[in-house]
């Protein structure tokens, strides 16, 4: 279908094209999963609150018939979640609160020293809260930067290429080059590596297959 073009603005290729497209039927997007921040790790109150209710689930919740370990290990994974989840929302809701009071308390030093510069009692009151105001930037960058260097500290800035070989290097084949059943004594026999092998894997649907090994 032709498209109209107003006034005296002429037609071009260059123009550009906006599309807008939604599959039928979608589902709404959720609010996504959530992560708990590292850096709340290294808070007190998170640890000694943590650690008091992993002990009073575990307490409340014994292992038991209808309760296996492994339930009872994803409902408490469940239970941290929303233990960590709440304790965020507090901290970061009270984190707020204090940075609108101390941004509050800086303004108005600042507009009371600017009515009596030579006061100094208006001064002091200044450098306090700015003092005040600059450490807490100081923490909030402490968190973002925990936040930010979690990868950086294992791998450092390295290159895409870098990812990529570390990825293929995790799908390589291993080579057992010798295997010892003590230090100091390795198995000779081809068939001695067979059966120490197949003990270590008795139950377990594996396909051994060892091509070109040397002992």
């Amino acid at each position: 279908m032709p498209t109209k073009i107003p006034g005296n603005i002429k037609p071009s290729d260059h123009y550009g094209v906006s599309l807008s497209v939604s599959p039928a039927a979608a589902p709404p997007r959720g609010p996504g999963v959530w992560a708990m921040p590292p850096s709340i790790i290294t808070h007190a109150a998170f640890k000694t609150i943590m650690a008091a209710q992993i002990q009073a689930f575990m307490l409340a919740y014994p292992v038991s018939q209808t309760a296996s370990r492994a339930v009872r290990w994803d409902q408490l994974k469940a239970h941290i979640q929303d233990v960590a989840r709440n304790y965020c929302s507090t901290f970061h809701a009270d984190r707020t609160r204090q940075l609108r009071a101390l941004r509050m308390r800086a303004s108005q030093a600042r507009v009371a020293y600017l009515a009596d510069p030579t006061s100094q009692p208006a001064l002091d009151q200044l450098r306090h809260t700015a003092a005040h105001l600059q450490q807490h930037r100081q923490q909030q960058a402490a968190t973002e930067a925990l936040r930010a260097g979690v990868l950086l500290h294992e791998y450092g800035d390295q290159s895409t290429y870098y990812f990529h070989h570390l990825h293929r290097q995790r799908q390589q084949a291993t080579v057992l080059t010798s295997l010892q059943q003590q230090p100091g004594s390795p198995m000779a026999d081809l068939g001695d590596v067979y059966s120490f092998m197949a003990r270590g894997l008795q139950g377990r649907q594996t396909n051994l297959r060892c091509a070109g090994t040397t002992a």
